[in-house]
């Protein structure tokens, strides 16, 4: 929709030019979605002023518009054209103080437009309020030496610390309440990196809270004390209008399931009914970054067997959380699909395994490695499967461990060197549990576990594999090879003699069934 304040002549009516305004009351309101057939209405206004009104706010209605569409399209560079302020005098505003303040209001206090004139270059042209020098830290502040390096940030229970209030006093520092003789050390990890680094603090002289410095507005933090006691912190930056328009697009409804660093939860839409997928990551599990990474590529990827990403949201619905909006998969995981039916066929785990692979080779022809292949990562709507949680594979994280289960030789020596051959080995694991219902490598410590993932120590027993047919045992064997390069690549697996010899003759599923409750017990603990 367009408007348009020149009228052509011939199109107003007869004798118009003298009445109620004449020619400049009226203005055209015309369709230009190219989709529908064009539109154009006359408009015409009582007076001159009423149709200057009228034309402002039918501007400030289609500008609305546009700027949601943009919010909703590209999230992250509509917030970058937000945060400009070219204005001469920017206003400052600061955070609700929980200290001894004056102030009664509930609330934020706000201070006015700073009247001292806009600083002035050598040429006398405005100089920008960001290219001002930082002013130096004070004497009494204080960058200690580096201690050990604290655990991650994830491996830390708020039930379990002392209560550790943060209070916001400016956007790039905050005030922490703990009082404690014997402060050492504060160090803090940025969630947008996962770095920790040595925090710039100082101890108010007034009422003995610490004060950090130089953060960075907008991003999420863990506070680590003396190296024992943690914090998380969201520090706040305009992250209003994001959740706005979240709450204003989306209707949450009910929670689908938790995964490892996020809560899955189904949304309509509230302008077109569709149904979506929240996938809602806290910073706290996963860094902002690797989100961020992973909304990417899933909004590249087109294939029929990986989930689109149709939008990411940070700070949103909460801050310190981000929500990446997925298109929406009906179904259940891969072992609750097949403990339904009392009885499946080689052919039939061979038409799932066809579709998986289908997924890997389009990850692996970008040399992009999923990284984390197992059961509960795979979705089946009916027959079609679909491959979910990319998240590992933009993470270069060595600190969190896929799932020992399913982890390849060189994971648990070298995580930075897994790739594509990685998820081969993950592929091998799963067809030898589809097809008996154990796990080859597990055993009743993490120790023993992994000593027999180094050495590829496996068997058929005859109890739980003897219906397996000789071309399955053929391809779990090229796919459980310590040796990562001697694994057949995604583009090689279909040669193998198992896709075109798979058995037809069925085997129960009951004994899926202790694997199944096994696996909903371990992530249970988890989660609580």
């Amino acid at each position: 929709m367009s408007v348009e304040e020149k009228v052509p002549e011939e199109l107003t009516p007869a004798g118009s030019g003298g009445s109620r305004g004449g020619l400049s009351a009226y203005f055209l309101l015309k369709s230009i979605d190219p989709k529908k057939p064009a539109l154009t209405f006359l408009c015409q206004a009582p007076t001159e002023e009423s149709r200057s009104e009228w034309l402002r706010c039918l501007g400030l209605i289609l500008q609305t518009q546009r700027d949601f569409l943009k919010a909703i399209q590209s999230p992250i560079a509509y917030q970058k054209e937000l945060s400009k302020d070219t204005h001469p005098h920017p206003h400052h505003y600061t955070m609700p103080l929980h200290l001894g303040s004056s102030h009664s209001g509930s609330g934020p206090m706000r201070r006015s437009a700073s009247d001292t004139p806009p600083a002035r270059g050598e040429g006398g042209e405005g100089r920008k309020w960001w290219e001002t020098p930082l002013p130096p830290p004070p004497a009494h502040s204080k960058t200690l030496p580096r201690p050990p390096m604290p655990s991650s940030p994830l491996d830390f229970n708020p039930a379990t610390q002392p209560v550790i209030n943060v209070h916001p006093l400016s956007e790039s520092s905050v005030e922490l309440a703990l009082l404690t003789e014997n402060l050492s050390s504060i160090r803090l990890c940025d969630h947008e990196s996962g770095v920790w680094s040595d925090a710039r603090w100082v101890i108010s002289p007034h009422n003995g809270t610490i004060q950090v410095d130089d953060l960075a507005p907008g991003h999420t933090y863990t506070f680590c004390i003396n190296n024992e006691y943690k914090v998380l912190y969201t520090v706040p930056f305009e992250t209003r209008w994001q959740q706005e328009q979240f709450e204003h697009r989306y209707e949450e409804l009910e929670r689908l399931g938790n995964g490892r660093f996020c809560t899955v939860r189904k949304a309509r839409d509230r302008g077109t009914g569709q149904l979506v997928a929240l996938k809602q990551i806290p910073r706290e599990r996963q860094p902002q970054q690797i989100t961020r990474a992973e909304y990417n590529l899933l909004s590249t990827l087109m294939h029929a067997h990986i989930p689109t990403a149709l939008a990411l949201f940070e700070n949103a619905p909460v801050p310190g959380t981000d929500t990446i909006v997925m298109q929406l998969v009906h179904g259940e995981s891969l072992i609750q699909h097949l403990c339904r039916q009392s009885t499946i066929t080689e052919s039939y785990i061979c038409c799932i395994i066809r579709q998986l692979h289908s997924a890997l080779h389009c990850l692996h022809s970008q040399q992009i490695a999923h990284k984390d292949i197992r059961p509960e990562n795979i979705l089946m709507n009916g027959a079609v499967l679909k491959l979910i949680d990319l998240g590992s594979s933009v993470s270069v994280s060595t600190v969190v461990l896929p799932d020992l289960e399913f982890a390849s030789p060189e994971m648990l020596t070298s995580p930075a060197t897994a790739g594509p051959s990685t998820d081969m080995w993950s592929l091998g694991v799963l067809l030898y549990i589809l097809l008996s219902g154990v796990s080859p490598f597990l055993d009743e410590s993490e120790e023993e576990t992994r000593a027999h993932i180094s050495v590829a120590d496996y068997s058929f027993p005859p109890e739980q594999c003897g219906h397996i047919s000789v071309p399955a045992r053929e391809l779990i064997g090229q796919l459980l090879n310590t040796h990562a390069d001697k694994r057949p690549t995604a583009g090689q697996l279909l040669q193998v003699a198992w896709f075109a010899e798979a058995s037809c003759s069925e085997f129960d599923t009951e004994r899926l069934l202790p694997f199944s409750a096994r696996r909903k017990q371990k992530f249970k603990e988890i989660q609580d």
